[in-house]
């Protein structure tokens, strides 16, 4: 007979060995659990292990299937899941997250700095949030529809009737697959700000690592993480709503977390008395009705009955003690079991008995398959329940065996540190307590205990029972249920979401929902906000020689940025020495480095397009008078050495060379010389170096001044002022010293933006193939070379773009990121496709494919894309851009979503802020010009769009550059 593996697993749950005091010698005792607290809150404990070559590392995050609620179900373990992607394999449990690894004593801090992402906010693209997002929708959706799902849920609802959410089977799916990515990001982040926090986590380091070094390592790599205080998380943590707490009332009898899935998960109880607690302990469940279910579907095999019997009023001790004594496959009760022949069971091995422990609950649970037999299936399981009930009557000698088994299978994990400081993890979840001696000490505890007090407390429990029959095999024998006193469950009433008991519940929820809907800002308003309140924070003033400076408060922030910027750019020696401006602009900063103290942590970037170089010096807001300093000094008192400069010209050639020996730009350069005239083309020249191999010391030396002339300087500053800084007397100081000379001074240059041409261009490009082997050891050449006229290279369209400086820009980029989207889903995985929009270097955005096959295919592509993404345009225009609710149209939401992510995902850090600011100011003179643009994008109508799309894009781009190689 076959049947669902699924159905038949029996629960196996790891009983926790939770420790006793052994007299005599032994590896580890509770001293050596060292405890301690970061400045975050973060819970460290360290065992150190000389006798270990590796180090055993465990992260727990408090943050479970317990700490779900109606409406955030299935997001927990979501967040786990991707947690993966940042801070590598994330195990969600009932009470934790746990990430473990074991790695060698070198590694250590590497391993550190890994976890310590888990504590970060997630960082995760649309795309990936997407694949997992929809790989769970199927994954519930299958699950709700399975036999086991029912099973599950059914139990779940009834064995936890205050919180059936808060188990693994607890999702509702008409919640959880409606979620789009955006409002699963929103749930997303909620329960990453107040779960995964430092004082809601624990850290575990065990093995060859000394006290001070994990102390250290652990402060330092996890210092900068969050530590805002979460819901409590000790035995109160999953009696809230999931999303803090005080708004809703904690729910008496809800347990913590959830046992590992299957036909047993989880009861609703009080916290388990102490260990060694009589029957007195049992509480008001010792005087509650039977509680029997019969489960019924047709997916159920009619030749078997399967029985569940759970008992949730024993204590953490009590329960561990029974399951031992009972799930011994010599105990008497598996024998008496195993000998009645109208129960079918074919053996001891057929019986299991296990504790599910969990923070503020605890779990016996009995169960068995039950052969058909000429036995009615409700004769069977009432034999069952009574010989269950008859176990009670268990032996002093049982019992003693079971605390030896603990006492044994203690001694083994507390001599291997690895293995202790799992079990000391696993404890420290399940009760919140890091009393080591409760652990090292819980044989001591259980054998406390007396075969006669457990048997008067098992008599006195009335158990939750679940029987599972096949449909057919229930409707035969209905009313013989029925007089037994067992209720019927079906799949259309087995889940909590299906029974109108919740119905009010969910209710609640949702109308929680609404109100906290209510509470959060619509998002043309929060728009608002973030363009007024930005806007409310520039200022401005001008040097005594000119210098203009543009000021961007960001209150709140630690951090401050100062950004250079140097007119010329790459067009100042574009003619005759190509390369040159970066040359010089990398100099500077790399003296501006020096130049600031060596205890001073900044980082400090350059980059030089075709009409100017920024260098932007990024550092902590009590720093910047030290930054402004060392960089004033480098600039006017700093040389360019030789060796600096022969240096940088090395590493500048290098990354040329890398840079040209790709398709695709040798494409952009062909399409560059097609657009444009000397001397810009020669920026764009792959076939020769830039810098050239054979430039002199004296042309760099010569060219200098022009770095020291007053009128190419534009200076910002953003992010966190401190009050103590009267920033224009210090910049003033250090940067007003230069002077204009008219034999340097900037003379406006601008790059002029050409028309393209409407053809195509066939390219012969250069196939290099790259290795990491030196020339010594790659030896004279291959030994056989095979020719081949295959390539599935690139290709490259050219699109002409509004001017950088509009509004009609920004709608444009919009536009071009929702048909890269679009053209990456039609070209399929295997394929690369890359959008480049118009920036400070390139008058036209660019888009390019990759692994072409045939250039056509992806013509056709293309021209479709086009053409649907119009059509979809137009579709809006046809009826209202809001509906009555003021809500946009999703095409709308998705281009401005994409817009805001790519263009300003950086808006929130000091250096991002001055990179936008610096943009603006390149292109339309307006340091606010990325905030009206953002504006412009948020009102934007399908209209605005719809005339966009008409001017620019066009269903055969004008410039299209294919591989001479590639096949039509």
């Amino acid at each position: 007979m076959k049947f669902s593996a699924k159905i038949m697993r029996l629960c196996v749950v790891r009983l926790l060995f939770t420790g006793f005091l052994i007299s005599g010698v032994y590896a580890f005792s509770p001293d050596d659990i060292h405890s301690y607290t970061l400045e975050n809150g973060l819970r460290l404990f360290v065992l150190t292990d000389t006798t270990s070559a590796a180090v055993r590392i465990e992260l727990d995050v408090y943050a479970g299937y317990s700490a779900q609620s109606e409406t955030t179900a299935g997001f927990f373990p979501l967040y786990a899941r991707l947690l993966s992607l940042s801070a590598g394999e994330a195990e969600a449990g009932a009470d934790c997250v746990r990430l473990v690894r074991t790695v060698a004593p070198l590694a250590v801090e590497e391993t550190l700095t890994g976890l310590s992402a888990a504590l970060r906010p997630l960082s995760v693209t649309d795309g990936e949030l997407r694949t997992a997002l929809n790989a769970m929708k199927a994954e519930v959706t299958e699950y709700a529809s399975s036999a086991a799902g029912f099973i599950n849920t059914a139990i779940d609802a009834r064995v936890f009737p205050d919180a059936p959410w808060k188990q693994e089977s607890g999702v509702y799916p008409a919640i959880f697959t409606a979620q789009t990515v955006p409002s699963a990001r929103t749930v997303l982040n909620r329960v990453g700000t107040e779960y995964y926090t430092a004082p809601n986590a624990a850290l575990f380091i065990s093995g060859n690592i000394t006290q001070e070094g994990a102390v250290s390592l652990a402060g330092r790599t996890f210092s900068g993480v969050r530590s805002n205080q979460p819901p409590v998380y000790h035995e109160s943590q999953a009696l809230g709503s999931g999303f803090g707490s005080a708004a809703r009332s904690a729910l008496p009898g809800t347990a913590s977390s959830s046992a590992s899935s299957g036909a047993a998960t989880g009861p609703a109880s009080s916290s388990p008395a102490p260990a060694g607690s009589s029957a007195s302990a049992v509480g008001p469940a010792a005087a509650a009705p039977a509680r029997k279910y019969i489960l019924h579907d047709a997916a159920f095999s009619p030749d078997m009955t399967q029985i569940v019997v759970q008992y949730t009023d024993f204590t953490r001790d009590q329960a561990d003690v029974l399951a031992a004594a009972l799930n011994d496959d010599r105990s008497a009760f598996k024998a008496s079991l195993a000998a009645d022949k109208t129960l079918g069971i074919l053996g001891a091995e057929y019986i299991n008995v296990a504790s599910a422990q969990k923070r503020a609950s605890s779990r016996l649970i009995i169960q068995s398959l039950l052969e058909k037999t000429k036995t009615s299936p409700c004769v069977q399981a009432e034999t069952f329940l009574r010989a269950v009930e008859e176990a009670s009557s268990l032996s002093e000698r049982s019992l003693s065996e079971a605390v030896s088994l603990f006492r044994s299978s203690f001694f083994q994990r507390q001599d291997d540190s690895a293995s202790l400081m799992e079990l000391a993890a696993a404890f420290f979840a399940s009760t919140g307590s890091a009393d080591w001696m409760r652990l090292f000490s819980r044989a001591d505890s259980l054998s406390q205990f007396s075969a006669a007090e457990l048997s008067t407390v098992q008599r006195l429990q009335k158990p939750a029972v679940f029987v599972l029959v096949n449909s057919a095999v229930y409707k035969k024998r209905a009313a013989e249920f029925k007089k037994a006193g067992y209720t019927p469950v079906t799949s259309a009433n087995g889940s909590w979401y299906t029974q109108a008991l919740y119905k009010a519940r969910l209710t609640e929820a949702s109308l929680e929902a609404e109100r906290e809907d209510v509470g959060i800002e619509s998002a043309r308003e929060a728009v608002s906000r973030f363009i007024s309140g930005n806007s409310a924070d520039f200022s401005g003033f001008t040097l005594s020689n000119a210098i203009p400076v543009t000021v961007k408060k960001n209150p709140g922030s630690q951090t401050v940025a100062l950004m250079l910027t140097i007119a010329g750019g790459e067009l100042l020696f574009a003619d005759k020495t190509p390369g040159l401006c970066t040359l010089l602009a990398d100099s500077l900063a790399l003296s501006i480095r020096r130049a600031i103290a060596p205890e001073i942590d900044c980082s400090i970037t350059a980059e030089t397009t075709a009409s100017f170089s920024r260098i932007c010096i990024t550092c902590a807001s009590t720093d910047l008078a030290e930054c402004i300093r060392g960089a004033g000094f480098a600039l006017i008192y700093s040389d360019i050495t030789p060796a600096m400069a022969d240096g940088i010209a090395y590493d500048e050639r290098t990354q040329w060379r890398l840079k040209t020996g790709t398709a695709t730009f040798q494409l952009l350069c062909e399409a560059v010389r097609t657009a444009f005239s000397a001397p810009y083309t020669k920026l764009f020249n792959d076939k020769d170096d830039k810098p050239a191999s054979s430039i002199e010391f004296t042309r760099i030396a010569a060219a200098y001044p022009v770095l020291l002339d007053a009128s190419r300087y534009s200076l910002i500053v953003s992010g966190g002022l401190p009050e103590s800084v009267n920033l224009q007397e210090l910049l003033e100081t250090h940067f007003g010293v230069l002077v204009t000379q008219k034999a340097t001074e900037s003379k406006e240059k601008s790059l002029a933006v050409p028309k393209l041409p409407k053809k195509s261009k066939s390219v012969k490009l250069r196939h290099l193939f790259l290795t990491d082997v030196s020339a010594d050891k790659a030896g004279p050449r291959p030994a056989i070379l095979i020719p081949t006229k295959t390539f599935y290279d690139p290709l490259l369209y050219c699109l002409p773009s509004p001017d950088a400086a509009s509004t009609d820009s920004a709608l444009f980029n919009a536009l071009l990121y929702e048909l890269e989207a679009r053209l990456k889903d039609a070209c399929g995985s295997e394929k690369t496709v890359r959008l480049d929009c118009a920036d400070d270097d390139i008058p036209f955005a660019r888009l390019s494919v990759s692994n072409v096959v045939r250039t056509s295919q992806i013509d056709s592509l293309y021209a479709e894309t086009v053409r649907t993404l119009k059509a979809d345009i137009e579709a809006l225009l046809s009826g209202e851009a809001f509906s009555t609710d003021g809500a946009k149209p999703a095409l709308l939401v998705s281009m401005e979503n994409r817009w805001l992510l790519r263009t300003l995902a950086d808006s929130g850090t000091a250096g991002g802020q001055a990179k936008l600011i610096q943009t603006s100011l390149a292109r339309g003179k307006d340091p606010q010009l990325y905030l009206k643009q953002y504006q412009t994008v948020n009102k934007a109508l399908p209209q605005d769009y719809y005339i966009i799309a008409q001017a620019y894009l066009d269903e055969v781009p004008p410039l299209r550059l294919y591989s001479a190689d590639s096949k039509k």
